[in-house]
Formats: C-alpha cells, structure tokens, sequence
C-alpha cells in the first residue's frame, strides 16, 4: 500500500507576497498601458480623418463633382467638447448636398486641436449651415471645406490646408502626442506628420 504525504498550501504570508508583488506591478504599469492605450486612440481618429479625406478626394476624381468633409464641433456641454466628427458629402447639380458617409466619430479623447497655429485648415473652413443635429448634443457647430472636381482643394486653403489632432487632456499645443496631417492643395494627396 502506497503512503501519501500531506499536502501543504500557501501561507498566509505567501499570499500576501504575492498580492504585494503583483500589486508593485499593477502600479508600475498603469502609466505606460495608458500611454499606449492614448496612442491607440490617436491612431484610430487620425486615420479616420485621413481615411474620409481620401475618400474624399478619390470620389471628387473618380465621379469629377464636387465634394464636401464637413467637420462636427461637440458643444460645450459635452463630456469632451471640441472638433471631433467628419462626414462626407456629394454636391449635386442642383446644389443639394447628399451623404457619402454618415457622421463618423472619433474616439471621444481626441480632438482636432482649435488653434490656427497647428490646425490652419479648420480656421480657413467655411462656417456650415446652422440646425444641424448631433445625437445626443442637439445642434452642433460645423466647418466645412470642399475638394473641386479633379481632386484639388477649393483655391483659399492653398496657404496652409493643416490640421492636428491630439488628446482632450494635454494642455500644450501641440501636445507630447499628436497628429498632424497635410492636404496637397493641388493633388488632394494627404501627408501625415507624427512626433
């Protein structure tokens, strides 16, 4: 017949070990998990930008017409206010406006950044039509600009057709993290700048 020995657990003390140890851990990973989770952030809503440029811009090739990005401003009421959704529309020959996309959001900690110094192209853009509605926030400020027939920008943002995005918490501008993209006013071609 077989013996078998008894078995022993944990101790109170190696537990506590343990959760101390892990705890150290927790602590000294929290800022560089949000880092990264910022960063991730930044990425989706640049590229949402400059995805919905590009689209815009192929649509204003490929169908030679007119076409619209229309920028949503969050009242200040909002969790995060600020510039923080885009849309794309077609003009058609009477003048009316048609959706391409609907209203795409970007992460709701990430903004284009309202300063002329790093984002001229919004202070340029056209003021949009007053009523339209942004579920949940009601009535919303919007800006617009329009690439012409062929792909280029509409002749006024041949200056400096810039906008930034970055973060709702930094306070400098531009901040540490940031993105920044370009629009070729002859091409419609965008370039993209990062820290």
């Amino acid at each position: 017949m077989k013996c078998f020995g008894t078995r022993r657990g944990f101790s109170l003390l190696e537990l506590l070990v343990v959760v101390a140890i892990l705890s150290l851990l927790a602590v000294l990973l929290t800022p560089a998990v949000n880092t990264i989770l910022r960063a991730a952030q930044l990425n989706k809503a640049g590229n949402l930008v400059v995805n919905n440029l590009s689209l815009a811009y192929e649509e204003a090739v490929v169908r030679n017409n007119e076409i619209v990005v229309r920028l949503f401003k969050y009242p200040d009421n909002s969790p995060n206010p600020g510039w923080g959704a885009v849309q794309i529309l077609r003009r058609q020959s009477g003048g009316t406006l048609v959706p391409i996309t609907k209203v795409l959001e970007m992460p709701n900690t990430m903004r284009i950044v309202d300063d002329p110094k790093v984002s001229p192209l919004l202070g340029l853009a056209n003021p949009g039509p007053a009523g339209i509605e942004l579920p949940p926030f009601g009535e919303v400020a919007t800006k617009s600009f329009r690439f012409r027939p062929g792909g280029a920008l509409d002749p006024q943002f041949s200056s400096d057709p810039v906008l930034t995005i970055q973060s709702v918490t930094e306070s400098k501008v531009p901040g540490a993290n940031f993105f920044t993209l370009r629009i070729n006013p002859i091409t419609g071609k965008v370039t993209i700048y990062r820290p």
